[in-house]
């Protein structure tokens, strides 16, 4: 079947400031009784208590057991603030309990005494005007008259904003405490320890138990401890402990036998290919491939000489990135090859992961030129369900903070692990993280699953990496051999991210988009731990170019206002309607926080795609108000003015604080055209949200965001030149990816010239 290219539109997009806050309010059907305003009172005094008693001299820590998941619209807003700051500011870590049956948030605030002492006040003031002014009990009726702008109520020594605040902190709150979660960790030989931020940092407060840290093993907050110092800490002091787990230990994939395949005759000059960055074992100066990698040793100088086995694994994963279809010729993806810069950061065997990782920002700072990197190292631990690795945060870190992206092996089961699931640094939400399968799309029997944080879709993809009973070719030491695992699965997602971002000049946030939008098509995506978003095509073309009847297009924006949007997109019509399906795909690199830990992503960036219409209100004086608005083809309402749709729902149903969203139609038999509603356009619409303030205008740097759509005509019909006439007409910029004339054009840009001639 012939296919269209991928379609570029570039145009001005409106931006929008967030609508102001609007008076307090209570769900329907909620409220607050006296009875539980008074234990919050016991509560809050009890953590006092607790703290001026304790010898420490630290600041109290107070953790907010929440009745539900909650929204940060719905997080403390009045109780623990400082004067009129936000309590959101204090938060030092988030975690979930009562999971898995029914996870709810306990976020842990790091406050003053006076903050203890003036909360406790104002809940008293509350309590005294719920038990003389509404009987003992508010509900959201009552709230709604108490802030009405004639209210008669007497709030006594606080404003009706301050009472109203209050009384909603209550309703969401289950309880306050001091939390000791990790009190009965059981603990292992070294331990990796994170600790809530106070008045003095984390070393100062593990001094004060004459507990030090392992060497130099400071890593993203954390420390390593031996098992002594850690139940020390344990039995001293449990609630100053944010996250703990196992040291990370690294044990590369070995080849598993040797392949019938031949290594290729011949390999031509690497002369202007682009270069990958590759960091993992050694690799063998002397393969056929050398030409076209240059090593970078990173190994301290106690390591010593390498040996031929501390070279196996580094040389087979370059060996996929430079020159994977010529050892697998049934696995040809057309991206041609690539030029590797290959970083040797470890030996075979297990290995600490804080002595790789501390390389990692350095390398990528010290090589600027290269934006694909590829890790395929990963650790056999699994991560823990409420934290992300320090392994995962350096990564995400760096990748929200440089254009660069990386590719990471999803790691294997080698012990037998009970519950599976990935190891470190897998776990990194901004990376791409790639399970494998063999070439019929079986899993291996060592796969290993997400999600993380109980959240995030990983892994990412499948590719075909080989299985225990259908391996790949990999180059060996001095021959070919046959593997299987992650570590061979990931280069193949490197090469075609590779190809989209050096040869066809893409941003990485589309890259990625296209990538994760091929492995899943038109079909429903199912829940799979172990498979993510589904297999990646083989062939590049499949994940660039759409099929004829098919528009595929993509958009980037940096996005600054709480909404950019476009309402006019000149899908073609027929009869007056739209016969089209349509499915979109979005990405991008957030800021993340590992001190907030399950509320790990600061960034939120919701999506939403369809048919335009008018959307008319009544206003308070009685007049209307007329405005365009967007039918989201997933009926998402999270943004509209009549929503009303809970944390939990807003998380499961439109991946809420998750960095990849797809949204997409199910093409069922008999699908009709879409009616127009009269305007013939559809609108795609950015919605830009921050953990760190409630406030509806971001105030941080902008955030860079892609999406990918698709456009199946119903009747399979191309009506691509149609839709770019249409788009050019409507102001837009139309850029057609064709793929072999870019690949022309790098070629004769890249090509020597003579001057002599």
């Amino acid at each position: 079947m012939s296919s269209n290219e991928l379609l570029e539109l570039k145009g001005s997009l409106s931006q929008r400031k967030g609508n102001p806050a609007g008076p307090p309010v209570l769900p329907k059907g909620g409220y607050v009784s006296l009875k539980h305003v008074n234990e919050l009172i016991e509560q809050l005094a009890a953590v006092q208590a607790f703290w001026r008693d304790n010898e420490l001299e630290l600041n109290p820590l107070v953790s907010v057991y929440y009745t539900r998941i909650i929204a940060k619209s719905n997080r403390l807003s009045r109780v623990l603030a400082r004067d009129k700051e936000d309590p959101s500011i204090n938060i030092v870590g988030a975690r979930f309990y009562d999971y898995p049956y029914k996870p709810k948030h306990l976020i842990t605030y790091l406050v003053d005494d006076g903050v203890l002492t003036s909360s406790i006040g104002l809940l008293k003031v509350v309590s005294e005007i719920i038990q003389n002014q509404f009987d003992g009990l508010i509900d959201a009726d009552k709230l709604k008259l108490a802030m009405a702008p004639a209210s008669s109520y007497d709030f006594k020594s606080i404003n009706k904003t301050t009472f109203g605040n209050a009384v909603r902190d209550a309703f969401y709150v289950d309880k306050f405490g001091v939390d000791r979660e990790f009190e009965k960790k059981k603990s292992h030989d070294t331990m990796i320890v994170s600790l809530f931020e106070n008045t003095i940092s984390a070393s100062e407060q593990l001094s004060l138990f004459d507990i030090k840290p392992l060497g130099a093993s400071e890593l993203e907050g954390s420390y390593r401890l031996t098992k002594s110092d850690y139940e020390k800490l344990q039995r001293k002091a449990p609630f100053l402990i944010s996250m703990s787990t196992d040291l990370s230990t690294y044990e590369p994939d070995l080849p598993a036998g040797k392949s019938k395949n031949p290594l290729p005759l011949y390999i031509p000059d690497p002369e202007g290919e682009h270069q990958v960055g590759v960091i993992d074992t050694g690799f063998f100066e002397e393969a056929y491939f050398a030409d076209w990698v240059e090593t970078d040793y990173r190994l301290d100088a106690g390591f010593g000489q390498l040996k031929e086995k501390d070279k196996e694994h580094g040389t087979a994963v370059s060996s996929l990135i430079v020159d994977g279809p010529a050892l697998n010729p049934e696995l040809e993806d057309n991206c041609g090859r690539f030029r590797v810069k290959h970083f040797i950061v470890a030996k075979s065997g297990e290995f600490d992961s804080f002595q790789i990782l501390r390389n990692i920002e350095q390398i990528v700072n010290e090589n600027p030129r290269i934006t694909v990197w590829n890790l395929s190292l990963g650790s056999k631990l699994a991560i823990d369900v409420n934290a992300i690795s320090p392994e995962a945060a350096i990564l995400d870190r760096i990748q929200a903070e440089n254009n660069v992206i990386f590719i990471v092996a999803g790691t294997n089961d080698t012990d037998n692990a009970e519950d599976r699931r990935i190891g470190a640094p897998a776990d990194s939400v901004n990376s791409i993280v790639v399970n494998s399968v063999d070439i019929n799309n079986n899993l291996m029997n060592t796969s290993r699953r997400g999600p993380v944080l109980q959240f995030h879709s990983k892994p990412d993809v499948c590719a075909v990496g080989g299985t225990e009973d259908k391996p790949i070719t990999v180059a060996g030491v001095f021959d070919t051999v046959l593997g299987y695992g992650t570590s061979y699965a990931a280069p193949w997602i490197t090469r075609k991210i590779a190809f989209l971002v050096y040869k066809m000049g893409l941003p990485r946030e589309i890259a990625k988009a296209l990538v994760i939008d091929s492995a899943i098509g038109w079909r429903r995506i199912e829940e799979s731990n172990f498979r993510g978003f589904g297999t990646v095509p083989k062939n590049i073309e499949d994940v660039l170019n759409s099929n004829a009847d098919e528009i595929k297009f993509f958009l980037s924006a940096r996005l600054q206002s709480y909404e950019t949007s476009t309402m006019q997109l000149p899908i073609p019509m027929e009869k007056n309607n739209f016969p089209f399906a349509a499915r979109a795909t979005l990405c991008y690199f957030p800021n993340c926080s590992r001190k907030e830990g399950v509320d790990y992503t600061r960034t939120e960036v919701s999506l939403r795609l369809g048919r335009v219409f008018e959307r008319v209100t009544k206003k308070a004086d009685g007049t209307e108000e007329r405005k365009f608005a967007i039918k989201p083809i997933n009926n998402d309402k999270q943004d509209t003015l009549d929503a009303a749709i809970s944390e939990d729902i807003a998380r499961d149903n439109y991946r809420k604080w998750d960095n990849v969203k797809h949204i997409g139609e199910i093409i069922k038999p008999g699908a009709r055209a879409k009616k127009s509603y009269g305007f013939g356009r559809w609108g795609l619409a950015f919605t830009l949200k921050d953990r760190a303030s409630v406030r509806s205008e971001r105030t941080s740097e902008d955030t860079p965001v892609g999406v990918v759509v698709t456009l199946k005509d119903l009747h399979g019909n191309n009506r691509i030149d149609e839709f770019v006439f249409n788009c050019q007409a409507a102001g837009w910029i139309v850029n057609r990816i064709d793929m072999e004339a870019r690949l022309d054009l790098r070629q004769e840009m890249d090509a020597e010239i003579d001057f002599d001639d």
